[in-house]
């Protein structure tokens, strides 16, 4: 079991931002495990974005898993 925060970093960033803050605890996280979070973005401009900046941080022994792409977003304008 590991003790689990996640981090999202504004610098790293581009086109879709996290809103709120820029981390959650996830607390514990059993071998083969699971957890859901709920984060809410920001997108500022229409296209297909790499939601990035993201580290996994195991609070017990402060090492930290960067990860490189979550996902991708496609960001459409609204019509008008």
């Amino acid at each position: 079991d590991i003790w689990l925060q996640v981090q999202f970093h504004l610098d790293a960033m581009q086109g879709v931002y996290i809103t709120g803050k820029s981390f959650q605890n996830a607390g514990q996280v059993r071998s083969h495990g699971t957890q859901n979070l709920l984060f809410h973005f920001l997108p500022l401009m229409a296209g297909l974005h790499d939601v990035k900046g993201i580290t996994i941080l195991d609070m017990v022994t402060a090492q930290e898993y960067h990860q490189d792409r979550l996902c991708q977003v496609m960001v459409l304008r609204r019509s008008e």
